[in-house]
Formats: structure tokens, sequence, C-alpha cells
């Protein structure tokens, strides 16, 4: 049969959850059946080198920052001259503050116009919330099909009447469990490697934001180190609030004992560093993280904002906002030496088989169901 070409769009730079969940899919689809192209703004996107590897095609315009009007023109041109390669456009989004794609998709006849939603609220400045709301009553018109991580994700971004059609589905944020699965070799390696041998771990990944919560998150941890000396805070990201959580962990005279390491590509060898994980988010689509974290056996402590869709395993709690840092420092000490054997099995039986998942995306482009 003849290759479908997919454009896929909204990949950034920064190896993130949005770029990690469209990766887990593209290493999985039977690529002589649906090869994925990607059009970006200003940079190429996290994992370039493994896009080409891959097969894929990458295509870098100018993003709005650089002038709304040149982005509009160039991306308008860059449609007509190409959007008959391509079978469907997957956009994937956190807000819908851009849907040019979709306008241009349509335009120059792209049939399977696909919007993803991958976050349940935003904290941009109110011309983008403003464009946020607005768009979302023309994007009825313009894409064919609406995907989301989650029901929570689908409500902010596409409203009761899409989720009740026919044209809305959940698409999970699917993992290869056993990637992640718990290895006691790896795991010593790792830890003596981070010199936390004889430590208790407690382990973060997260782009520094408001989003995320890390302030709340050293605070927790500031609680735990009281009662065990021992114990370490591990941090995994980057991001705009970086600077802040160092100083506040300063201040709180941690330095010592909190390991910022920034953007890493063997997240799931440090994942066995830790003992537990938690992720106290204001908000989220859905965590993928969280998957990851469950996949590997560890306890998961995370925020009632985030959606009960995420609890994949029996290793996962969630604990409200509202308890105090204390609170949350008590249950994470009952629970220091604690993994879940079961982990990739029930990771295996759930809807977060990557495998089994990559079938219905595959089936969706060659058949459009």
């Amino acid at each position: 049969m003849m290759e479908i070409r997919v454009l896929v769009f909204g990949m950034t730079y920064n190896p993130g959850g949005l770029e990690s969940v469209v990766m887990n899919y593209y290493r999985h689809i039977d690529r002589q059946k649906v090869q994925f192209d990607f059009l970006c703004y200003n940079k190429e996107p996290a994992y370039a080198e493994e896009i080409r590897r891959l097969g894929g095609k990458i295509k870098v315009i100018p993003g709005r920052k650089s002038g709304v009007i040149r982005n509009h023109f160039t991306m308008k041109k860059w449609f007509r001259e190409n959007a008959d390669r391509y079978a469907a456009l997957w956009e994937n989004a956190n807000s819908l503050t851009d849907i040019q794609p979709l306008i241009f998709a349509k335009k120059y006849g792209i049939s399977k116009r696909i919007m993803h939603s991958h976050n349940s609220n935003s904290m941009d400045e109110p011309i983008t919330a403003f464009l946020h709301k607005h768009h979302k009553k023309q994007i009825l018109n313009l894409a064919t099909d609406f995907w989301a991580c989650s029901l929570v994700s689908a409500k902010w971004m596409f409203g009761e009447e899409i989720i009740k059609s026919k044209r809305f589905h959940i698409i999970t944020n699917a993992i290869e469990a056993e990637k992640f699965a718990f290895n006691k070799t790896i795991r010593d390696e790792e830890r003596a490697k981070l010199g936390i041998s004889d430590c208790f771990v407690i382990g973060h990944v997260g782009r520094f934001y408001f989003q995320k919560n890390q302030e709340f998150l050293v605070q927790i941890f500031q609680e735990i180190h009281k009662r065990n000396p021992k114990s370490v805070l591990i941090l995994i990201g980057q991001g705009e609030d970086e600077e802040k959580i160092h100083t506040q962990v300063e201040k709180l005279g941690l330095k010592d004992v909190v390991k910022f390491l920034g953007v890493c590509t063997n997240v799931e060898k440090l994942y066995q560093a830790m003992d537990v994980f938690v992720l106290p988010s204001h908000f989220e689509g859905l965590p993928l993280v969280l998957i990851e974290a469950q996949a590997n056996g560890l306890p998961c402590y995370a925020s009632d904002c985030i959606s009960k869709e995420a609890q994949v395993t029996s290793s996962c709690q969630y604990l409200s906002l509202n308890l105090s840092a204390e609170k949350w420092a008590d249950k994470i000490m009952s629970h220091e030496n604690s993994r879940n054997p079961d982990a990739v099995k029930e990771i295996r039986n759930s809807d977060y088989d990557i495998q089994e998942k990559t079938k219905d995306l595959e089936a969706f482009f060659i058949n459009g169901d």
C-alpha cells in the first residue's frame, strides 16, 4: 500500500510531555504504512536526529514572536506548496492560541485535521486567554477530529458538545512499560553516580513553572528532611522558575541535598534511583511522567488537581493541595521502601500500553476510524 504521510504540528525544542507522547507513538507506528513529518516554529524539535533516522522530515518556519505577519504568510505559502503531500494534520497543543495550521490545512485540502489537547488550563497572558476562548468556537468548523489525553483536558479545550460527538477520542499518553521496569542493577549504578547510594530519594520530573508547583514540593521535602537527614530531592527539568527554586532551596539551607539535574535523556534510568515520586501540580492534562513513574513501581503522590485517569496502578495516591507540607510528608514517609512488583503488568492491562494504542492510531490514519 502507498505510504500515508501525516503532518505533525506543536512539537518544540524542549523535550517535555507533549513531545514525548508524540515520539512514543512515532517510534511504535508501522512507518512503512504511516510516516510523520514535523512543522515547527523557530528551532528544530526535540528528538530531531531520531526523527530523521525514523524517516521523518522537519520544516522550521519563523514563529509569531518573530512577527505575526511574517509567520502568517510563511505558513500560508508552505501549506499552499506542500499540503497535497499529506493525508492528515495532527496539531498538538496546550491551548488554542494558535490555530493557523488548522485554517491552512482546511484551505489547502488536507482532509483529516486533528486538534489534540494536552493540557487542562493555562497561565498565559490575557490576550492569549482571549484567543483560546475565541478559537474554541472556530475549531468546530476547522478540525475534523478532536483528541485529548484526558476528559479534563478535553472539557477545557473543547467543551461538552464536542466530547459527546463521534468526532472526539481519548488518545492516552501511552508508554512502553518494559522500558521503565524496575532494575536493581541500574538503580545501584545510578545512585552511585549521583552519590546518593544510602539516601531516601524523592524524585520529580517537570518544567520549572507555576503549573508544576515545585515551590510547594521543596516545602514538602524540607519537612521530610527534618525527619530523615539522609533524604535527597532530585529535580529533573528546566524552565522559567528554575532560578526562583534555586533561591528557595538556598534560603532553606537545603542546597547540598537538592539536586538540579536539568533536562535528561535517561529519565527511565533516573526513576530507578528514586524511592518515591511526587507531583503536586496545580493542573495537568494528563502527566506522562506520572505514568512512567508508576511503570517503575514507584510509590507516587500526586495532587488531586490531576485527573484520576492518571491513576493507572495501585501505587498512585492523590493528596489535596489544601493539606500542609507536613501532612504530605507524613504520607510520603510511610512508604520509604515499598515498590509495586506488578507495575508493568498493570500498565500492560490498562489503556496506557503503547503497543495496543498505536494500533488504534494507525487504524485511524489508514482507515479513518
